[in-house]
């Protein structure tokens, strides 16, 4: 039997609860991998792993040897990056 079917989300998500099982229920979004990165992006898994070297791509969380990241956080990384296209007022 699931030890988590057996709480309410409320004190599934308190800050009492810290045991892995109880945090992985109360993080419901779905975590990005290098790939998934790469193909929202439309670059390569190397340009990525780059941005990572060079701590300009988004954030980023380790688990053990796996990389993660959080969609939202990759969200406003994008949104964060420069608009082209866009033409200063002439003088």
């Amino acid at each position: 039997m699931n030890p988590c079917s057996l709480a309410t989300e409320s004190e599934i998500c308190s800050p009492e609860r810290t045991t892995w099982n109880m945090v992985t229920v109360c993080m419901p979004e779905e975590l990005l991998t290098e790939r998934d990165i790469a193909r929202l992006t439309g670059l390569s898994v190397a340009s990525v792993r780059r941005w990572r070297l060079i701590k300009a791509g988004p954030p980023y969380r380790k688990i053990g040897a796996a990389v993660r990241y959080k969609p939202e956080e990759v969200a406003a990384w994008i949104d964060s990056l420069p608009v082209g296209g866009q033409h200063a007022e002439a003088y």
